[in-house]
């Protein structure tokens, strides 16, 4: 609008190179601008049918490994549930002088530790299950029922379940939970809200070489904080608004389905809180999950408070 008023301006203005210059493709801007939006929306609705096939695919995966996974675990049980026996008898039997393989205690306390560790990672994998089936479902987190838990109890429950690979990478996580505070919330939700970010921070710890993980509690007067901070590689600047779609991933392929953050969002989402990321690349990412203050209470909440709490979760009141 300047540069037209401009040239309406100027002594004996030629009107007819205006009339060309600006009236003339007139036409042609506009048949861009239509075809631009219309290759956009074309690309939304691409996109979109892709989610819905991926979640339909992901879906059907997630409940047909239901099934092994009960078996999985019925069978630990069955054999855990003999186990006792079963060493007594061999134990009797050596002492008799019976010929028997010679089974060291060390062995022995492996199978016990084995079989555990079996029923956890069937725990472990049942929740991957529930988080894609969140991920892929309308089923709002509100449904499930909430429960009034102290903030330190399940920081400290997500480090001591989560599944390190070695003691030197349970080493990398430390966490500052005196500043506690109450959360009202489906209690194994936000405990694998924890297990992604700290999955994360050691995947980026690790990948760059260097770092740490850090998990910090901090109570505010209208709303109170968890952070998981860690000191390894950042996040590239041009997808960081990006890290909280489903199904976008940064990791290689084969790697990471990409709802781990997604499924986060959707937690805080759903408790009424809220999750923000701030990261520098090549130097720190800071988690940012910040909760609805509901005060600072015991485990020994009646059951009348909890009820109410769940009730409210589910929009009943």
């Amino acid at each position: 609008m300047t540069v037209f008023v401009s040239l309406v301006m100027l002594q004996n203005p030629n009107f007819g190179a205006i009339t060309d210059a600006w009236l003339y493709p007139m036409p042609v801007y506009l048949t861009a601008l239509i075809i631009g939006a219309f290759t956009n929306r074309n690309l939304h609705v691409v996109q979109a049918e892709r989610l819905k096939a991926t979640s339909a695919i992901g879906s059907n995966i997630a409940h047909e490994l239901r099934t092994p996974l009960a078996s999985i675990r019925t069978r630990a049980r069955g054999i855990g549930k003999h186990l006792d026996d079963l060493v007594t008898g061999y134990e009797t039997a050596k002492a008799s002088g019976l010929e028997v393989p010679n089974i060291s205690s060390k062995r022995i306390f492996e199978l016990e530790a084995g079989l555990s560790a079996i029923e956890d990672e069937v725990e472990y994998s049942n929740t991957i299950i529930n988080m894609l089936l969140i991920n892929t479902s309308d089923k709002p987190i509100s449904e499930w029922d909430f429960d009034i838990f102290n903030a330190a109890g399940c920081v400290e429950e997500a480090v001591a379940r989560y599944p390190f690979n070695n003691s030197a990478e349970k080493m990398l996580i430390s966490i500052e939970t005196e500043d506690d505070f109450s959360i009202s919330a489906p209690r194994l939700m936000v405990v694998h809200v924890l297990f992604n970010l700290i999955k994360n921070g050691l995947y980026s710890v690790q990948r760059s070489g260097k770092g740490s993980v850090v998990i910090k509690l901090e109570r505010g007067e209208s709303r109170n904080l968890i952070s998981v901070q860690d000191s390894g590689a950042g996040i590239p600047t041009n997808v960081q608004g990006q890290i909280f779609e489903r199904f976008f991933t940064t990791i290689h392929f084969g790697q990471g389905a990409g709802i781990g953050l997604s499924f986060c969002k959707m937690v805080m989402d759903g408790i009424e809180g809220e999750i923000q990321c701030e990261s520098e690349e090549g130097e720190y990412t800071i988690f940012r999950l910040f909760f609805p203050d509901v005060g600072l209470m015991e485990h020994s909440e009646s059951h009348s408070l909890q009820e109410a709490t769940r009730k409210r979760g589910r929009g009943e009141l």
